[in-house]
């Protein structure tokens, strides 16, 4: 955010948990974009929604490139119980597309510039050209920054899947959570979901693919809850009282 505003990291933090907030009852939690500018005046939010969705794209990115690599690494046989047929054969062509589309995404995530100038040069985007130019200048230094802050993220969530296995003593290693969460994100990612009903959607994943490594159906089940109330349920509850916050503060104004 910092071309259009210097925010301060206290506000980021809680843009972000606004955003998870809004983001909790909308489709592949699009309704981030919406919680996330509300701290923005005006004339910034069509570029602050703009900035917000390059960073949800590298974040996609980062999900695409461990799913793709995991589907080909993972052990077919995880993918092939009676239970998860329609899975399997989604994950089949997976493998045939996904490769092609992480391919497609970093090119277009690493020549913003020129897509977005291709994309202004349509007679329709030029009432917004103004305020969204300086998407066609972001230098390529803060794009590979983003891009690696959102592979940490992306590590950072693996390994407290791996943690929270070991503590509900599903015997999983770090290399097989590794494979087999990167594929449930990978679907997660790509098939519609909302955040608030997502957490059955999610141990039905987890239990397909872990259920070949590990016989704690129990542990599975535990963790992947954990995790979803830790990063979603949490922060979401932290934006619904930020803007609670803000609304008392603007009203005793």
């Amino acid at each position: 955010m910092k071309p259009i505003d210097e925010i301060s990291m206290r506000t980021a933090l809680s843009a972000i948990f606004r955003g998870i907030s809004f983001s909790m009852s909308t489709p592949n939690r699009l309704g981030e974009f919406a919680g996330r500018i509300l701290f923005l005046p005006n004339s910034m939010r069509l570029a602050g929604t703009s900035l917000t969705f390059i960073g949800n794209f590298a974040q996609l990115i980062v999900t695409l490139i461990f799913g793709c690599v995991s589907l080909f690494l993972i052990d077919p046989f995880l993918l092939r119980t009676d239970s998860s047929a329609v899975l399997s054969k989604l994950t089949f062509l997976f493998q045939c597309t996904i490769p092609l589309l992480t391919i497609t995404c970093l090119v277009i995530y690493f020549k913003l510039g020129s897509a977005f100038e291709y994309l202004f040069s349509f007679s329709f985007m030029q009432k917004v050209r103004s305020r969204l130019v300086l998407l066609e200048q972001l230098p390529f230094h803060i794009l590979t920054r983003v891009f690696l802050l959102s592979a940490i993220r992306f590590c950072i969530f693996i390994f407290q899947y791996f943690l929270l296995f070991q503590l509900t003593h599903v015997s999983i290693s770090l290399y097989d959570t590794t494979m087999t969460i990167s594929i449930m994100f990978l679907w997660l990612a790509i098939l519609p979901t909302i955040a608030f009903l997502e957490l059955g959607v999610r141990w039905q994943f987890a239990l397909i693919l872990l259920g070949g490594l590990s016989d704690n159906r129990l542990g599975i089940s535990i963790a992947v809850t954990a995790i979803w109330f830790i990063n979603l349920i949490v922060p979401a509850l932290l934006g619904v009282f930020s803007v609670f916050r803000v609304n008392r503060e603007n009203s005793t104004l």
